[in-house]
């Protein structure tokens, strides 16, 4: 606005100049000109007396529910949509990670005989979809791991699991002519660069290794399984150019860097076997438990792997860990948020008895003319009540308005449960506060003229 007085020939400036004068004159314009026929009018009338110290409570309780309410945009729950391909599980049932390699699949007739296996599980397995995936000895760089892990996970996907897709992108290179599915990009061994394509979790990329994001380059040094970005120096040491080429929205691969397999072998020649393994049952395995409570599906994976250390684990569960630690870290920002809001009401109470304080002599002539302890209380507390009730709806449209595009999945919903309980005990507290300063009043023998 100061720019705008000093160079006022530029049109959009002089627009701003007349846009700052028009709300120098707000107050003028806003200034009470109705009568006063309820309590409520009263309240209002008593609030906008003092503009400049209302405005400042209801910014205080705005922008404590501004946090709140944002930062409950972005917690993570289960949904109904995981067993779906295109889901944060890829519509896989069961993740099995081995101790040792291992290139048995279990969904073939001629490996079930050889593994001993019980014709149920022969005939539960033999329904399955089994996709083995090439790992090497990385660190978990997922949200769970205590330490920033600079060695994470390769994993190499074979072509049934590129086949198969699913699993939600959150941005990626274009497409070839023909191309559909996001996951063709690995199938070139390399680009036309001389780099290998890599698929990695966008919040493990941008957080955890700090790797950028789509069409970044990264280095992979194959001897240490170090990744680092490519910033261009020449103090690196020699490594792999590797092109991340997908963003994953948060799903059960997170923490990992994801390549073909072609590519993996070429990388790792001597890692042989398997070490992670996704299992999609059929709808008669994923039924059914045995006297101990143990799905047969989950026992007749380990059944099969039992001799290569299996680690049998539903995706669910383990989205369900990953997403705990995130909205860990979110329940402490809400319950700061929420504080924030209460010990911003509790202000109010300060604000209440300044007011009553300046107000003496004009709430000593609402009781000559007929008021009584009570109605006058019912007033002040109406006045809170404004105060706080605007700034929470103005905190709570701004937060859901700036939350809403990221509220881009099934998984983060509003916790709408949490938003009204913390709105209710706001309301609850202003209300005590307001409670405390109008038992204040007789005491400090309130009000009196002059």
């Amino acid at each position: 606005y100061t720019a705008a007085l000093r160079t006022a020939y530029h049109p959009p400036l002089r627009l701003l100049r007349g846009i700052g004068f028009g709300l120098a004159g707000l107050p003028f314009w806003c200034r009470p000109k109705w009568g006063i026929r309820s309590f409520v009018g009263l309240a209002v009338r008593n609030v906008l007396r003092r503009p400049v110290r209302s405005l400042a409570v209801v910014l205080m309780v705005a922008l404590a529910e501004f946090l709140v309410v944002f930062v409950s945009g972005f917690e993570l729950v289960e949904s109904a949509s995981w067993d779906e391909t295109h889901s944060p599980t890829g519509g896989w049932a069961y993740i099995a990670q081995f101790a040792f390699p291992t290139s048995v699949d279990p969904s073939t007739t001629a490996t079930q005989y050889q593994l001993n296996l019980s014709d149920r599980e022969s005939d539960l397995l033999g329904k399955s979809t089994v996709a083995l995936l090439r790992a090497n000895e990385g660190d978990d760089a997922n949200c769970t791991s205590l330490f920033a892990t600079k060695n994470p996970r390769v994993v190499g996907l074979s072509d049934a699991f590129l086949e198969r897709g699913g699993f939600r992108f959150a941005s990626h290179v274009d497409l070839l002519e023909g191309q559909e599915n996001p996951w063709q990009i690995l199938r070139s061994s390399e680009l036309n660069t001389g780099e290998i394509p890599i698929v990695v979790d966008a919040a493990t990329s941008q957080w955890a290794l700090k790797l950028g994001g789509v069409g970044s380059i990264v280095m992979l040094n194959t001897a240490t399984g170090e990744v680092w970005r490519d910033d261009g120096s020449d103090t690196n040491p020699a490594g792999v150019r590797c092109r991340i080429v997908g963003l994953l929205e948060p799903s059960v691969l997170q923490g990992m860097i994801l390549m073909s397999e072609a590519s993996f072998v070429e990388l790792f020649p001597f890692q042989s076997g398997y070490r992670m393994a996704f299992v999609d049952p059929s709808v008669e395995l994923q039924g059914g438990k045995d006297v101990e409570g143990v799905p047969q599906a989950e026992k007749a994976i380990a059944a099969a792997w039992e001799d290569f250390g299996v680690r049998v684990e539903t995706t669910s569960n383990r989205l369900q860990r990953l997403f705990a630690v995130q909205n860990t870290f979110l329940a402490g920002f809400q319950s700061l948020g929420t504080i924030g809001l209460l010990l911003g009401t509790v202000g109010v109470a300060a604000v209440g008895i300044q007011g009553v304080l300046e107000r003496r002599n004009s709430l000593a002539i609402l009781l000559a003319i007929g008021f009584n302890q009570n109605r006058l209380g019912f007033v002040l507390w109406l006045e809170s009540m404004i105060l706080v009730v605007t700034g929470i709806a103005i905190g709570a449209f701004s937060g859901f308005f700036a939350a809403f595009p990221f509220i881009n999945s099934a998984e983060q919903v509003l916790p709408w449960g949490w938003l009204f309980v913390s709105a209710g005990g706001t309301l609850g507290v202003a209300t005590i506060a307001n409670l405390c300063v109008v038992l204040w009043m007789p005491v400090a023998n309130l009000p009196v003229s002059e």
